[in-house]
């Protein structure tokens, strides 16, 4: 299944009947794993040794991305995202996105989750400029899985102010921390100073 990223990258899905079977085992070992050690062994094989970015279609990669997630290998989920969002300008659906988002917020990853949405953001405003924004043109990846379209989903958005909460909370409530008002300040200006009026994330309700 040959496929045309938003930038005219192509990608090829090339899994065999063999990949898939060992994709399925690998998701049973993170569902069923008797200890933490082998369900990141199992994420480790999805990503690492069955190269999903290189070989399943992105209806694939986008679900795998969720379970990788929400099964608390963020890391992993994220290194797919990326793969997605950067080299092919592909906005997966916000089910995906805000699942590795949330997870980035669990871990207190603030800058992650800052770069993350500018990331989606560039790729959103490239549908745009090549008018692509409804997700579901001739030259999209996929006809129903993709469609995040020229704009993120507000649901992002608030991922990315709870983590902005969570950070003040933790500040706010550590002891040596006098001053939770010139914290907010520092982390407004920072994000001024990375999100410029023309690159600024657009949100849909």
């Amino acid at each position: 299944k040959q496929v045309q990223g938003r930038n005219g990258r192509q990608f090829i899905a090339c899994n065999t009947i063999e990949d898939d079977v060992l994709l399925l085992d690998a998701l049973r070992q993170i569902q069923y794993g008797k200890s933490r050690k082998d369900t990141v062994e199992a994420g480790n094989d999805i990503v690492h040794n069955l190269k999903i970015t290189q070989t399943f279609s992105f209806d694939v990669q986008e679900r795998v991305m969720k379970i990788l997630a929400r099964a608390g290998m963020v890391q992993l989920a994220s290194r797919i995202l990326e793969s997605m969002v950067v080299q092919y300008k592909y906005v997966p659906s916000s089910i995906g996105y805000v699942a590795v988002l949330n997870g980035l917020r669990r871990v207190k990853k603030l800058d992650l989750v800052q770069s993350t949405l500018m990331k989606l953001s560039n790729a959103c405003q490239h549908d745009d400029i090549h008018g692509n924004g409804n997700g579901n043109s001739d030259n999209s990846i996929s006809n129903n899985s993709g469609g995040g379209g020229g704009s993120i989903d507000v649901v992002a958005l608030n991922a990315y102010l709870g983590a902005i909460s969570d950070v003040i909370t933790t500040k706010s409530s550590s002891p040596s921390s006098s001053s939770s008002s010139s914290f907010f300040l520092s982390d407004t200006e920072t994000l001024e100073a990375h999100v410029s009026p023309s690159k600024a994330p657009s949100f849909k309700a």
